[in-house]
């Protein structure tokens, strides 16, 4: 009999530029995907709305706005399917990180703990 697969979650990504740096984390060593790098987000939820999802974006200085991005990125884990949608920005040069959040050159991110979700999102975000 075929595992019942879980509620689909929502939630938000927000892809920060400055520059030619990124703005990352490192997820809590417990939990799903530990201790491995991703771009801010929101929390995955069955029943969140955009808006909700937004308040949840990292505070950053001299970001008044941030641009969502046409479309989703979709990703299934083994208990759950998730969809996130993908709100992106640019940083003034100087901007310091949001604490517990680090700026990494974009050159460099094949080096980061990853996960392929955070992959599909930055991919997503950057246009690439």
């Amino acid at each position: 009999m075929p595992k019942k697969s879980g509620e689909l979650r929502r939630g938000a990504a927000f892809v920060v530029r400055r520059g030619d740096h990124l703005l990352v984390r490192t997820r809590p060593e417990k939990g799903l995907l530990g201790g491995m790098t991703e771009v801010p987000g929101s929390h995955w939820l069955a029943a969140q709305a955009d808006e909700a999802a937004l308040k949840q974006a990292p505070a950053l200085k001299g970001v008044a706005r941030w641009h969502r991005k046409a479309g989703v990125v979709s990703h299934v884990f083994t208990h759950f399917p998730l969809q996130l949608v993908v709100y992106t920005a640019n940083a003034p040069a100087r901007a310091p990180p949001p604490k517990g959040m680090r700026w990494v050159p974009i050159a460099t991110l094949e080096e980061e703990a990853l996960p392929n979700v955070m992959r599909k999102v930055i991919a997503h975000g950057l246009g690439l």
